[in-house]
């Protein structure tokens, strides 16, 4: 009897490992692969059309300072290793201090969802949100010798945040492209993205063309869903039964295909590779 209870044990005890295993690695059960054969897309900070010319002066002073790519990208690694909620290793160089700036405030206008350029952290000496597109404004707004303050909304509703003046500004990995540029003024760019699809390890999923047929996420008013939706009404996906389903947040969006209500994400490069880390 006890040679039975003891390999019964070791049979439970062997389930419940290969579970927490499974459980362990089910981050690892996702990639984000570069979408192939869809053109790169620029970065930039968006004011309103004709209107905040010195801070858009400010964007592009410090867009064309010195060693800013070499900024951008310690930031990104920075902010990448914070949100993995990991410890960074300290910056090379000083954040700004804006405490006390006297001419103003600086009303930027995000969306903390969107890691590395923008989430919402109480790690490592953050308070709030925090990412690359936020450490550009601190240097922005001490050009103009403002204080910064955030404004985390939906992606989707920053643009009437700019037009009714509830915002000065967009800094949230917010595409340069024709159709925003006639009623907004953007800076120079200081970021280029790719689109990319998050999707299960054992996928084999690369062009526009092979998701055909399946659920799509997207986050709402983004590059992702503007590409999916037009290829979808007249493009490689029309006819194909392929949905585009749009969320107010790439978290959410990677909630539904850990859960299996969609098939992919489309999104850009950077926040691909933070959800499957």
């Amino acid at each position: 009897m006890k040679k039975v209870l003891t390999l019964i044990v070791t049979a439970m005890l062997a389930v419940i490992f290969a579970v927490g295993m499974t459980a362990c690695g089910k981050k690892d059960a996702y990639k984000a692969v570069e979408m192939k054969g869809v053109s790169p897309e620029s970065y930039g900070f968006a004011v309103k059309k004709g209107e905040n010319a010195n801070i858009l002066a400010a964007c592009n002073k410090v867009i064309a300072s010195e060693g800013f790519g070499a900024i951008v990208d310690e930031l990104v690694e920075y902010y990448t290793v914070v949100y993995g909620e990991e410890k960074p290793e300290a910056l090379s160089f000083n954040l700004p201090d804006l405490s006390d700036n006297t001419a103003g405030t600086l009303k930027v206008g995000t969306e903390a969802g969107f890691a590395p350029f923008e989430f919402a952290s109480n790690s490592y000496g953050i308070d709030g949100v925090a990412g690359l597109d936020v450490a550009i404004m601190m240097f922005v707004a001490e050009e103009l010798n403002y204080k910064l303050q955030i404004v985390d909304m939906s992606f989707d509703s920053l643009p009437a945040a700019l037009t009714s003046g509830q915002i000065d500004i967009i800094a949230a990995g917010f595409t340069n492209n024709a159709e925003r540029a006639e009623k907004m003024d953007f800076s120079a760019n200081y970021f280029t993205s790719k689109q990319y699809i998050v999707c299960a390890n054992d996928a084999s999923y690369e062009t526009v063309e092979d998701l055909k047929g399946l659920k799509i996420a997207v986050q709402l008013g983004t590059t992702g869903d503007f590409l999916i939706s037009d290829e979808i009404d007249d493009g490689a996906l029309k006819g194909s039964g392929a949905e585009c389903v749009q969320y107010k947040s790439i978290t959410l969006a990677m909630s539904a295909l850990k859960k299996g209500d969609i098939d992919v994400i489309v999104v850009d490069e950077l926040p691909a590779k933070t959800l499957v880390k």
